[in-house]
């Protein structure tokens, strides 16, 4: 008798580690599923401040704001190198300026990959985007290892990113997918206002990847209630 209550006892823990490990398999499937259909997309945990105060920063105010939405055209005419959504991962961020911020002429984004050369392979906007688009891009090189997005290219001033404007969603893809970014890679921004500077977002996440981890967590608080 004793040790039927034993076994029903530890019954519980046992259907939990089975629920558990069912949404754990689940979770993959749908990773893995989403994965072959579409872009592994990486965005910033939180959007990065721009507070003026960093070295070589000549006025420069904002942030640089995650963004979850590839939907929309790329913009032929701002894209650089091999922006192919379904074999390569997909970098995703946009730039805000506030009230009495310097103009910037140019942004570099580049993200820690794997491997780190020749990544990454392309960069771009979306065309008729919300905000501010640039004049030219440049995919990566050798030497920078990110994707410039020249606000200035022509050397006309009124076309930089100004104070109270937002620019495009800028992207930099990298190869190969689902492996060549991950998350809590660190991503530089070099910011250009007559002087660069730079800054930093020390976390990526993949969207789809925190969703279906919340959902585990989700399930795992439901039958602590269960039992409760």
């Amino acid at each position: 008798m004793l040790k039927m209550l034993k076994r029903n006892a530890e019954s519980p823990q046992r259907i939990g580690r089975r629920l558990l490990a069912v949404v754990t398999l689940l979770a993959w499937s749908c990773l893995v599923l989403a994965g072959s259909a579409t872009a592994a997309m990486f965005t910033l945990s939180d959007p990065i401040a721009i507070t003026g105060a960093e070295a070589g920063n000549p006025g420069v105010v904002g942030s640089i704001n995650p963004e979850l939405d590839l939907s929309g055209s790329v913009d032929a005419l701002l894209s650089a190198g091999v922006i192919n959504f379904a074999t390569q991962d997909v970098f995703v961020v946009r730039v805000v300026l506030s009230t009495g911020s310097s103009a910037v002429d140019q942004i570099g984004i580049g993200v820690a990959s794997t491997p780190i050369i020749p990544n990454p392979w392309g960069a771009g906007t979306f065309s008729l985007d919300a905000g501010q688009a640039p004049d030219g891009v440049t995919a990566g090189t050798f030497t920078t290892l990110s994707g410039i997005f020249d606000f200035d290219f022509n050397g006309v001033s009124d076309a930089n990113l100004q104070a109270n404007e937002m620019s495009r969603r800028l992207f930099v893809t990298y190869q190969p997918l689902d492996s060549a970014l991950a998350v809590g890679a660190t991503a530089n921004f070099m910011i250009s206002s007559a002087t660069n500077f730079t800054v930093q977002g020390t976390l990526i996440p993949e969207p789809s990847t925190a969703l279906l981890l919340g959902g585990g967590l989700l399930g795992m608080g439901w039958w602590g209630r269960r039992r409760r």
